[in-house]
């Protein structure tokens, strides 16, 4: 999930491990930090009563590896035959899930004689869950990257990180999420509706002016009710005759709505576009 293009889904998703973990004394949660000037990082561990459990350096450049080694150290800290483990790396989640973990991850785990069942749950990152942040906040503290009470402000650690995409789906979504200019059609709508609400956003939706180009003598050049050039913006948004007329229409409104993300925006714009088709004998 985008911090950005995604930020609803992170916000909805942490509510849900809060409903479900908040009060659960068996879940760790962990974190790893950089160091500024050489290639190691701090992996610390934490529990929702912000009790720091322990950290360790690990002498590795890799983000991943370093997140592995934290959800490791997590293992050997329990106290419970079952524990649940919190971590903000999808990468690190996937390699367990894979079982293809660094040899450093291995080390610390054949350390411990008895590891308890683990379930490692992957967490938004600086979404306010209390153990992340508490986890996080600890790190930066012990690497004295900041002050501890700065550390402890999500939203000004959130901006001085860069999210990196890590797989291929990550990036593609990357690339078509910044491409995106309108939004797209809302969930509950019909596959027919769907349809529509594309087609007013490409400027495809059927008008005199591209039935003209195709038919000149079935489809005149101009708008039959006021005899303005027929696009697709005039057909459904600016003609003073459609029903019921915007106040003082824009093409500027008209733009605002085609990116609104609202169901009944674009139910109304929907219907608005096909009472004006209708009027004037066009085909949808």
């Amino acid at each position: 999930m985008h911090p950005t293009y995604n930020a609803g889904r992170r916000q909805h998703r942490t509510r849900l491990l809060i409903r479900k973990y908040g009060s659960d004394p068996t879940t760790l949660y962990t974190d790893a930090s950089p160091y500024p000037q050489r290639p190691a990082h701090v992996a610390t561990v934490a529990r929702i009563d912000n009790a720091f459990l322990t950290s360790a350096t690990v002498c590795t450049a890799s983000t991943t590896t370093a997140e592995e080694a934290a959800i490791a150290l997590a293992m050997t800290q329990a106290t419970s035959p079952s524990i649940t483990i919190m971590s903000d790396s999808q990468a690190a989640c996937r390699r367990f899930a894979l079982g293809r973990v660094s040899a450093l991850t291995l080390a610390i785990l054949t350390q411990c004689p008895t590891l308890p069942h683990a379930r490692i749950v992957w967490t938004p990152s600086h979404t306010a869950l209390p153990g992340n942040e508490v986890a996080h906040a600890t790190a930066r503290a012990l690497l004295h990257r900041a002050f501890p009470e700065e550390a402890n402000n999500a939203a000004s650690i959130a901006n001085s990180l860069t999210p990196l995409s890590q797989t291929y789906a990550d990036i593609l979504y990357h690339y078509r999420a910044t491409r995106r200019t309108y939004p797209p059609p809302h969930s509950s709508l019909s596959t027919a509706d769907a349809r529509i609400w594309r087609r007013l956003q490409t400027n495809t939706y059927y008008n005199h002016l591209h039935l003209h180009h195709i038919s000149p003598a079935n489809y005149p050049l101009n708008c039959p009710q006021c005899d303005e050039p027929n696009t697709t913006a005039h057909l459904v948004w600016t003609c003073p005759t459609n029903p019921p007329p915007p106040r003082s229409p824009t093409l500027e409104q008209w733009e605002c709505v085609l990116q609104s993300c609202q169901l009944e925006d674009q139910e109304a714009l929907i219907s608005r576009a096909r009472m004006a088709a209708a009027a004037r004998a066009l085909p949808e």
